[in-house]
């Protein structure tokens, strides 16, 4: 019985604790994303779409998307969901499968299912500033085949980065 109280306490502390600092995290987050995307008003991606996505991801493999990381592709592959795939599936960063570009019901599915593949094929392995030296998943694949992306991606970045940190 002792034992069990003691994993029940546990569990209860740690359960407090990581939800504490995520609540934390989560609203500077969310203020984040609005200052940024005030920039950008015709973004079909809102600051509720990046926040819940995060929320998610965070919950699911406790890793945090940066909010200019996310907005910077947005920006780099469909100026946040306003063209191409972004406009036509709500595909805001080009998301591929093998049958081609994913189609999503609404924007923030296609938002999510970015920031899990980043989770899980990105940010588990490197930190935001080596994937901007050298964009490739955790397994060596690249993310873009154009050499062009990865400068433009950096340009912007670091532009919606001097926003965030005004």
């Amino acid at each position: 019985n002792n034992k069990n109280m003691k994993k029940t306490l546990f569990f209860l502390f740690t359960t407090i604790v990581v939800n504490t600092s995520f609540s934390q995290i989560d609203s500077t987050y969310y203020l984040k994303c609005v200052k940024i995307l005030k920039k950008y008003p015709k973004s079909r991606i809102n600051a509720s779409d990046l926040y819940n996505a995060s929320l998610k991801t965070y919950e699911k493999h406790n890793i945090v998307v940066p909010a200019e990381l996310a907005i910077a592709q947005a920006i780099v592959e469909t100026s946040l969901g306003n063209s191409g795939v972004g406009k036509s599936r709500n595909n805001p960063y080009s998301i591929n499968s093998r049958k081609g570009y994913k189609r999503y019901k609404r924007i923030s599915d296609g938002v999510l299912e970015y920031y899990d593949m980043m989770a899980r094929n990105y940010l588990r392995c490197k930190s935001t500033e080596q994937l901007l030296q050298n964009f490739k998943n955790c397994k060596g694949g690249k993310y873009a085949t154009s050499n062009k992306y990865l400068p433009y991606l950096r340009k912007i970045y670091y532009e919606i980065k001097k926003i965030s940190d005004s």
